[in-house]
């Protein structure tokens, strides 16, 4: 998908660097809210999904009965969006973009260790997959697993889920669909005319040729990270 491995390294690095400062505050805030609320004075990696859930839940958390209550057929076919409260799309906002820095992060970081294990594979001189994985998270980091794990053991993406070489292509391909999406938000944006031209140039080639070529002949131009950020809360 993408045209090379220098710029797949290029682009997962300006994301890391650009969520390392919300990643560390989001970290810093679960750190309070476990020592404050849950009697936690060291959180430890393997508290972090249990503190950042108790976090999440009355801050974020949206009311299943106030979802529901949205969504009979009618609704639903007379555009529910238009009815549902500011409320409650906020807290749906939230929800999509809480912890969002260690989330970005946490991707980038499998996402660069990937193709770095595959460069360095091959021969009696290959580097200790556990080494490269300490290399990528000495860079870009702000939450370390304990010595003894070894996640790259388990990573199945990469072994025997079809992405060897390309987890990165979950971060590419959401920034291909975050700019592309942009398009109909800016200002005096033509909707139906960008429309027909996503159809025609997008829908309607398909895999005929690369998706790369596609972006460009709707777009007019190169993809920019901007809006995947702005889809993570994160200020480029």
């Amino acid at each position: 998908m993408a045209p090379g491995a220098q710029e797949v390294e290029a682009f997962l690095l300006r994301l890391a660097r650009l969520a390392w400062p919300r990643a560390q505050a989001d970290l810093e805030e679960s750190r309070r809210f476990a020592l404050q609320e849950l009697g936690l004075a060291d959180l430890m990696p393997w508290d972090m999904g249990f503190a950042a859930e108790r976090l999440r839940r009355p801050r974020h958390a949206p009311d299943s009965g106030e979802i529901r209550r949205h969504l009979p057929l009618d609704r639903v076919m007379a555009a529910p969006f238009d009815l549902v409260g500011d409320n409650l799309i906020a807290r749906m906002l939230g929800a999509r973009q809480f912890q969002s820095g260690l989330g970005l992060l946490r991707q980038a970081e499998l996402a660069l260790f990937d193709p770095r294990l595959h460069a360095s594979a091959g021969g009696d001189n290959s580097p200790d997959p556990q080494a490269v994985l300490e290399a990528v998270r000495d860079e870009i980091a702000v939450v370390r697993p304990p010595e003894w794990h070894r996640f790259a053991h388990a990573f199945s993406h990469i072994f025997a889920g079809g992405y060897a070489a390309g987890y990165y292509s979950y971060l590419w391909a959401e920034r291909l669909s975050a700019d592309a999406y942009a398009a109909f938000g800016e200002p005096g944006a033509d909707r139906a005319a960008l429309g027909a031209r996503f159809r025609d140039e997008v829908l309607a080639r398909g895999g005929s040729r690369p998706a790369a070529q596609n972006f460009l002949a709707f777009r007019g131009r190169r993809p920019v990270d901007e809006p995947l950020l702005a889809n993570w809360g994160i200020a480029a």
